[in-house]
């Protein structure tokens, strides 16, 4: 709840620099305009639209969550920079979206450009960087990927270890996801030498 408190503020500031940019230049009603969307309108769509657990609201399906998700992502970018941190997370909401509503390809490339600009933000080693690493791979698996899934997983647990520790939640839930990874790639690749050895048996007859 504090977090919360003090990302609001922040946005607060945000929206009094061009507040007072235009007040100063004598156009009040414009400035308060500005003002509000940047302080209270953004907050209050990302609030409605983009949850942070990736849930949908009740009574609403993945199709609308998705809409809605991608106008919120949008209105972000405009207003706030891809890098900004709020639009990180809306990013990240609407891959969660679009993994729900079967979307697999698409919910890949927007967590993919979400670490990309985590890393550049926050770091490579971040809690938050680690968290949208271990969507990542997730999308990875569900996208029949889990060569990539296991070697992101394997740098995520070597930072989480580095800067959480071991027994830090975050690390053991990490092992648990290579684990699964690990099973899955040797699950394709068992598949794709059961494939191989049929071929040559079926070419030497």
């Amino acid at each position: 709840m504090a977090l919360g408190w003090l990302r609001w503020g922040g946005q607060v500031a945000i929206g009094v620099l061009p507040g007072a940019a235009l007040w100063t230049a004598g156009r009040p009603v414009l400035a308060a305009a500005v003002f509000g969307l940047v302080s209270f309108g953004l907050p209050l769509l990302h609030w409605w639209t983009a949850r942070p657990d990736g849930r949908h609201r009740p009574g609403r399906g993945p199709a609308a969550q998705v809409e809605r998700d991608e106008r919120t992502l949008a209105g972000h970018e405009e207003l706030l920079g891809p890098l900004h941190p709020q639009t990180l997370t809306a990013r990240n909401n609407l891959a969660v979206s679009y993994l729900a509503a079967g979307r697999v390809g698409e919910a890949v490339g927007e967590y993919e450009r979400a670490l990309t600009y985590a890393v550049h933000v926050e770091g490579a080693d971040h809690p938050e960087t680690l968290i949208i690493r271990r969507n990542l791979a997730a999308a990875y698996l569900r996208a029949g990927r889990p060569g990539d899934a296991v070697a992101l997983l394997r740098r995520a647990q070597a930072a989480a270890h580095a800067t959480l520790g071991e027994r830090h939640p975050e690390s053991r839930g990490l092992a648990r996801q290579l684990s699964r990874a690990v099973a899955a790639l040797g699950r394709r690749r068992a598949l794709q030498a059961g494939a191989t050895s049929s071929w040559v048996v079926a070419r030497s007859r």
